[in-house]
Protein backbone atom coordinates (compact mmCIF):
# COMPACT_ATOMS: atom_id res chain seq x y z
CA UNK A 1 0.00 0.00 0.00
CA UNK A 2 2.70 2.40 0.67
CA UNK A 3 3.98 1.43 -2.61
CA UNK A 4 1.71 2.10 -4.49
CA UNK A 5 0.18 5.60 -2.50
CA UNK A 6 4.27 6.25 -2.84
CA UNK A 7 4.02 5.55 -7.11
CA UNK A 8 1.02 7.76 -7.12
CA UNK A 9 2.79 10.19 -4.84
CA UNK A 10 5.58 10.26 -7.48
CA UNK A 11 3.69 10.26 -10.60
CA UNK A 12 1.60 13.80 -9.32
CA UNK A 13 5.41 15.47 -8.75
CA UNK A 14 6.46 13.89 -12.10
CA UNK A 15 3.50 15.46 -13.14
CA UNK A 16 3.12 18.74 -11.21
CA UNK A 17 6.85 18.99 -11.76
CA UNK A 18 6.13 18.71 -15.81
CA UNK A 19 3.24 21.20 -15.37
CA UNK A 20 5.62 23.62 -13.25
CA UNK A 21 8.39 23.38 -16.41
CA UNK A 22 5.84 23.98 -18.85
CA UNK A 23 4.56 27.61 -17.46
CA UNK A 24 8.75 28.11 -16.80
CA UNK A 25 9.12 27.73 -20.43
CA UNK A 26 5.53 29.77 -21.94
CA UNK A 27 6.87 32.18 -19.16
CA UNK A 28 10.19 32.37 -20.62
CA UNK A 29 9.31 32.13 -24.36
CA UNK A 30 6.42 35.41 -23.50
CA UNK A 31 8.73 37.20 -21.90
CA UNK A 32 11.57 36.97 -25.04
CA UNK A 33 8.59 37.81 -27.15
CA UNK A 34 8.07 40.64 -25.33
CA UNK A 35 12.03 41.59 -25.25
CA UNK A 36 11.91 41.42 -29.35
CA UNK A 37 8.85 43.33 -29.86
CA UNK A 38 10.58 45.73 -27.39
CA UNK A 39 13.55 45.58 -29.26
CA UNK A 40 11.57 46.23 -32.80
CA UNK A 41 9.88 49.39 -31.57
CA UNK A 42 12.66 50.51 -29.54
CA UNK A 43 14.64 50.62 -33.77
CA UNK A 44 11.41 52.01 -35.58
CA UNK A 45 11.17 54.79 -32.91
CA UNK A 46 14.68 55.06 -33.37
CA UNK A 47 14.11 55.10 -37.05
CA UNK A 48 10.99 57.54 -36.87
CA UNK A 49 13.69 60.17 -34.51
CA UNK A 50 16.19 60.28 -37.01
CA UNK A 51 13.45 60.54 -40.03
CA UNK A 52 12.21 63.45 -38.04
CA UNK A 53 15.81 64.97 -37.12
CA UNK A 54 16.68 65.16 -40.51
CA UNK A 55 13.06 66.70 -41.65
CA UNK A 56 13.31 69.12 -39.14
CA UNK A 57 16.60 70.26 -40.45
CA UNK A 58 15.60 70.12 -44.04
CA UNK A 59 12.70 72.78 -43.09
CA UNK A 60 15.43 74.58 -41.21
CA UNK A 61 18.01 74.93 -44.12
CA UNK A 62 14.42 75.30 -46.40
CA UNK A 63 13.39 78.34 -43.78
CA UNK A 64 17.03 79.50 -44.01
CA UNK A 65 17.10 79.79 -47.68
CA UNK A 66 13.62 81.64 -47.93
CA UNK A 67 14.61 84.21 -45.47
CA UNK A 68 17.85 84.58 -46.76
CA UNK A 69 15.81 85.32 -50.29
CA UNK A 70 13.13 87.56 -49.31
CA UNK A 71 16.09 89.39 -47.41
CA UNK A 72 17.76 89.97 -50.65
CA UNK A 73 14.55 91.04 -52.35
CA UNK A 74 13.48 93.26 -49.95
CA UNK A 75 16.87 94.42 -50.15
CA UNK A 76 17.25 94.64 -54.03
CA UNK A 77 13.54 96.77 -54.04
CA UNK A 78 15.00 99.31 -51.48
CA UNK A 79 18.15 99.51 -53.61
CA UNK A 80 15.76 99.99 -56.76
CA UNK A 81 13.72 102.27 -55.19
CA UNK A 82 14.18 105.63 -56.22
CA UNK A 83 15.72 109.11 -54.21
CA UNK A 84 12.37 110.64 -53.47
CA UNK A 85 14.08 113.82 -54.24
CA UNK A 86 15.03 112.27 -57.75
CA UNK A 87 11.67 111.03 -57.81
CA UNK A 88 9.95 114.85 -57.50
CA UNK A 89 12.47 116.20 -59.64
CA UNK A 90 11.88 114.06 -62.43
CA UNK A 91 7.65 114.34 -62.04
CA UNK A 92 8.93 118.51 -62.00
CA UNK A 93 10.97 117.87 -65.24
CA UNK A 94 7.84 115.52 -66.65
CA UNK A 95 5.36 118.52 -66.00
CA UNK A 96 7.45 120.70 -67.99
CA UNK A 97 8.06 118.86 -71.09
CA UNK A 98 4.47 118.61 -70.44
CA UNK A 99 3.62 122.07 -70.31
CA UNK A 100 6.49 123.30 -73.12
CA UNK A 101 4.33 120.51 -75.34
CA UNK A 102 1.21 122.06 -75.16
CA UNK A 103 1.97 125.58 -75.35
CA UNK A 104 3.80 124.27 -78.55
CA UNK A 105 0.75 123.07 -79.60
CA UNK A 106 -1.53 125.82 -78.32
CA UNK A 107 -3.40 123.55 -75.66
CA UNK A 108 -2.94 125.36 -72.25
CA UNK A 109 -2.87 123.88 -68.44
CA UNK A 110 -4.82 124.99 -65.86
CA UNK A 111 -2.21 126.57 -64.14
CA UNK A 112 -1.61 128.73 -67.01
CA UNK A 113 -5.74 129.83 -66.97
CA UNK A 114 -5.78 131.02 -63.35
CA UNK A 115 -5.61 134.50 -62.60
CA UNK A 116 -2.35 135.26 -60.47
CA UNK A 117 -2.84 136.43 -57.38
CA UNK A 118 -0.37 138.16 -54.27
CA UNK A 119 0.47 134.87 -52.63
CA UNK A 120 2.06 133.88 -55.90
CA UNK A 121 4.44 136.99 -55.72
CA UNK A 122 5.47 136.27 -51.60
CA UNK A 123 6.59 132.57 -53.14
CA UNK A 124 8.76 134.25 -55.50
CA UNK A 125 6.36 133.54 -58.38
CA UNK A 126 6.26 136.73 -60.96
CA UNK A 127 2.42 137.31 -61.96
CA UNK A 128 1.32 136.00 -65.29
Amino acid sequence: VDQKEYGKQSEEENTWDQHVKELKQRDERRMSDRQEALERERRELEKLDQERRMIEESLKLEMEKELKTSVEEVSDESAQEENPLEKYMRVIQQQREQASANKLSGECSLVDTLPSTDKDERYGFPKL
